[in-house]
């Protein structure tokens, strides 16, 4: 999914070399798992709920 893709790449962006983002898929059920890292608790939850919310749109809640 591109809007999937392109919301990753973003947030890689922003966090630069100061964090990372990990976005999985599981194989044996309808779950997709985030991890981010970075300096900021507030902006790292922030990534969060965006990518959970273009997840969502996509692949259903």
């Amino acid at each position: 999914f591109p809007e999937i893709i392109n919301a990753k790449e973003q947030i890689e962006k922003r966090l630069g070399d100061s964090g990372r983002l990990n976005v999985r898929y599981s194989g044996t059920e309808p779950v997709a798992r985030v991890m981010i890292e970075g300096q900021d608790r507030g902006e790292i939850e922030d990534y969060a709920s965006q990518m959970a919310s273009v997840i969502s749109k996509y692949l259903g809640s």
